[in-house]
């Protein structure tokens, strides 16, 4: 058997803008599973034909246009574990010598195919052919911002084309949401596709981790979108604190004063902290410099007819700590009947 390039499995096209990306997977082998060498390249092909040939052997045969990536480019393609090549279509027309340039391909039918070679291998099988019909992009958003909230990323924008004057997108209008984590490439697909409106809260975005957001509509029908919209930069930081915590109550025994509160509901709840207030007038001071961990506590450090006032907060793990506001509060005196025999 003939040892040539693998062939390239998994080739899909669309248009984003101006511009015609094609994706495939980055060829690693050949048939025999030895890796490609260093003068390996990918060759793109394409016909402007209608109907478009059913036999890629058609398109290699008369290519209208050929675009060449050597192996030492192919990173600078890489998009996740693909290889995204961007064609204008600009260049497009003006390597078809079209008059009109890119007006000139709306409407039109464009057929590719992928190939590799290896210069002491020769030339893989192609590809399936993709076939894609120039469309007339939406605009893209022309504002964008991001908000960080409770539940995570709330990315708003403002649609390219507002169905009124009140900015609402017009009816039927997707938006795909494309997210970068800081230091990986783009992914090739979205996050998610948005239909309800011009906003996307991002709840799986990580605490203390950057993103980097773009927004692109879609076309209502085939593989169109925008160009990208202003692009969005946010970090997840923790800035709410637990809700206080609720159900404080104090009760004299035995010479001391035991409080008991119900728990927080929080996930990242670390635990509480304890105040007092030895009278109405006085300052409140820290029980507890170490975060409790149960809803109750002890106060062994009273005096009988002395009136204590005491609320609770409730802390979580972020870093910073972020502290609730303070509890109810609960009021309880030790009488000298309760005070367990103290002097």
């Amino acid at each position: 058997m003939r040892i040539v390039p693998e062939r390239v499995s998994r080739l899909s096209i669309r248009q984003t803008g101006d511009r015609i990306v094609l994706s495939l997977p980055r060829p690693r082998s050949k048939t025999d599973g030895t890796s490609l060498g260093p003068d390996s390249r990918i060759e793109l092909l394409m016909t402007l034909r209608d109907p478009a040939p059913k036999r890629p052997r058609d398109i290699e045969l008369e290519p209208s246009l050929t675009w060449t990536i050597p192996y030492g480019q192919w990173s600078a393609y890489m998009q996740g574990q693909r290889i995204d090549v961007g064609l204008e279509l600009d260049r497009i027309a003006s390597g078809l010598e079209l008059a009109s340039g890119a007006a000139g391909l709306r409407g039109r039918k464009l057929s590719f195919i992928a190939e590799v070679i290896e210069a002491r291998r020769g030339r893989s099988e192609p590809s399936d052919i993709e076939t894609i019909v120039v469309c007339d992009p939406p605009p893209p958003p022309v504002a964008a911002a991001g908000r960080i909230t409770q539940e995570g990323i709330l990315l708003n924008w403002t649609p390219g084309a507002p169905a009124d004057p009140s900015g609402l997108p017009v009816p039927g209008a997707r938006f795909g949401i494309y997210r970068q984590e800081e230091g990986e490439p783009r992914p090739d697909t979205p996050l998610a596709t948005s239909t309800t409106g011009a906003a996307w809260l991002d709840n799986g975005a990580m605490i203390g981790r950057q993103y980097r957001y773009v927004i692109r509509e879609a076309a209502v029908s085939g593989r169109c979108e925008s160009a990208d919209g202003p692009s969005i930069t946010a970090t997840r930081v923790d800035l709410f604190p637990p809700a206080p915590p609720e159900g404080l109550a104090a009760v004299a025994e035995h010479g001391v004063i035991r409080l008991f509160w119900r728990p927080g509901r929080e996930s990242d709840l670390r635990g509480y902290r304890v105040y007092r207030a030895d009278g109405a007038d006085k300052a409140w001071r820290l029980l507890t410099p170490e975060d409790l961990t149960a809803t109750s506590y002890t106060d062994e450090d009273v005096i009988p007819g002395v009136v204590y006032i005491y609320a609770v907060t409730a802390r979580d793990g972020a870093d910073p700590v972020n502290e609730s506001a303070w509890s109810d509060p609960a009021i309880e005196t030790l009488k000298p009947t309760d005070d367990g025999g103290k002097p």
